[in-house]
């Protein structure tokens, strides 16, 4: 390990390997830590700012950084990046939470680290620059599409000071440059627009200082190093997978037999049938008519709603893993025993597949830190399971999945994307709702937008700068969807409906 003291404008001192800390001192951060990255391929890289060295939590660099492809550091100041950056990203990754290790790009420069080895692949992709917050976190913005795993993490300090309150600088500068060089050019002139309505401010120059930074683009994948997780933990090849069903008595079968041909056998298979006619029994006769190698634990009951199915079929999971499943997928005959080798390999806590229909191809090309979640295709430790149910406020609506999983990231639990475990989801053209469901505002005289359901996600999730950004879009995209042409028209009844939407969404947060 290499361990980099500086006073966030220059190096001050190195320690490990043996290095001539005189060499480096008074020199550039950033090129410092090419130049150490090169010279000791093999080591941690650790830096530190003179302020934090004595709280430096050296016990628990190793359990953080458990394998090359993680970058990770800590905040305790202020980020060096706007909050604005909200109007422009709409994922999980920009609202840290301060307490827990939690996934983003955004970087500290007051303490954190990387392996050489993966430090290196950016050597000719990212220039040094003096703001050593802004070229950290343009590695790790850069990075986690290509499979760097970038993380806040308080455990690289000891006796950190109450700080929950994220702190942010207001340098409309370092703002439109970062998205300049990170995002797409529209996205500079829809932060202007945004900063106009919302904040009333219009900083042009700072936009034309924007368009002037080169963009960071990526002419190959980044090569980052083999994962191999160093983390001591029994892994014990054992998954309940869960299925809710409704109207798919064939496909379910299939699904079945999927599991049935498994090099690894689930442990249980729990099946929760719904039907809401209580005179109809059970259509899956084959459940009890055929010899299957695992137990099948089926409930058939009478209310339907895939968030209560999956909660009732959780409540029943008694193995340390949990595979939830749709009702109409195909499985491989080694994915159950491919998910365990990868469970292994890189120690998550949870993960989504790849869950492709027939004739799609996968965009995703390496594992990746994913800012979504679905429910019919992840794996769950079941300790990160603990106290999590399906909010019923989406019941019959849309969002429960993305909901599921921010509560797996708020509780410390970060969710990757592995595209090389695959399934086939066949998108039933049957089952599901057998007949329209009426809700309590479709008697509204002003019909809500967005969906009261996806309005609940936003309310609950996203920070004040992702809600207007998500307005503003909503707003701009809708336009030519419906009938009202004269704009002032359009602001207003969309304003009207967005009220409506959110008075609506505030009554299912308290949905039980």
């Amino acid at each position: 390990m290499i361990l980099l003291i500086h006073n966030t404008k220059y190096v001050l001192n190195i320690q490990g390997c043996g290095i001539n800390a005189i060499a480096y001192k008074g020199l550039n951060i950033s090129d410092v830590l090419f130049d150490l990255a090169i010279k000791f391929p093999n080591e941690l890289l650790i830096w530190c700012n003179e302020n934090f060295e004595e709280n430096l939590a050296q016990e628990n660099l190793w359990k953080i950084f458990h394998h090359k492809r993680i970058m990770a550091s800590y905040c305790v100041t202020q980020y060096f990046i706007s909050d604005e950056i909200g109007f422009v990203e709409g994922t999980p990754f920009i609202d840290i939470k301060k307490d827990i290790k939690y996934p983003t790009w955004i970087m500290s420069g007051e303490v954190g680290g990387i392996y050489s080895e993966t430090l290196v692949v950016f050597k000719n992709i990212i220039k040094p620059v003096a703001n050593f917050d802004y070229f950290l976190s343009s590695l790790a913005k850069t990075g986690m599409s290509q499979g760097l795993l970038c993380y806040s993490a308080p455990g690289l300090l000891n006796s950190i000071k109450d700080n929950a309150k994220n702190k942010w600088t207001k340098n409309n500068k370092v703002l439109y440059s970062f998205i300049s060089q990170h995002y797409r050019s529209r996205w500079l002139f829809l932060l202007l627009l945004q900063q106009l309505i919302y904040t009333h401010r219009f900083p042009i120059l700072s936009v034309i200082y924007g368009l002037f930074k080169s963009k960071i683009k990526l002419n190959t994948d980044l090569c980052f190093p083999k994962v191999e997780s160093s983390l001591q933990a029994v892994i014990i090849k054992e998954v309940d997978v869960i299925i809710p069903t409704l109207g798919r008595k064939e496909y379910l079968y299939d699904v079945l037999v999927d599991l049935k041909n498994q090099t690894v056998l689930p442990k249980n298979v729990i099946i929760i049938e719904q039907n809401e006619d209580s005179t109809i029994p059970s259509e899956l006769n084959y459940i009890k008519d055929e010899v299957w190698p695992f137990p099948i634990r089926h409930n058939l009951i009478h209310i339907t709603g895939a968030c209560n199915a999956r909660n009732l079929a959780l409540a029943k999971v008694r193995t340390s893993w949990v595979f939830m499943a749709d009702d109409d997928i195909r499985i491989p005959e080694n994915f159950i025993e491919e998910g365990f080798n990868f469970i292994r390999q890189y120690k998550p806590a949870a993960f989504n597949v790849g869950y492709l229909q027939e004739g799609e191809q996968e965009k995703v090309l390496d594992i990746v830190q994913w800012g979504s979640f679905g429910s019919g295709n992840s794996w769950i430790n079941a300790t990160a399971l603990k106290g999590k149910q399906f909010d019923m406020g989406f019941e019959h609506g849309y969002g429960e999945d993305t909901d599921f999983g921010m509560q797996l990231r708020k509780d410390g639990n970060d969710i990757l994307y592995n595209p090389f475990l695959l399934l086939t989801h066949l998108k039933s053209p049957i089952g599901g709702f057998r007949k329209k469901i009426r809700f309590s505002w479709d008697e509204e005289s002003v019909q809500p937008k967005p969906s009261p359901t996806v309005m609940l996600h936003a309310l609950k999730h996203f920070t004040n700068y992702q809600l207007l950004r998500y307005k503003t879009l909503l707003f701009i995209n809708f336009y030519n969807k419906q009938s009202i042409k004269n704009p002032i028209k359009y602001i207003k009844s969309m304003n009207s409906r967005w009220r409506v939407s959110k008075d609506w969404a505030v009554k299912l947060m308290h949905t039980k």
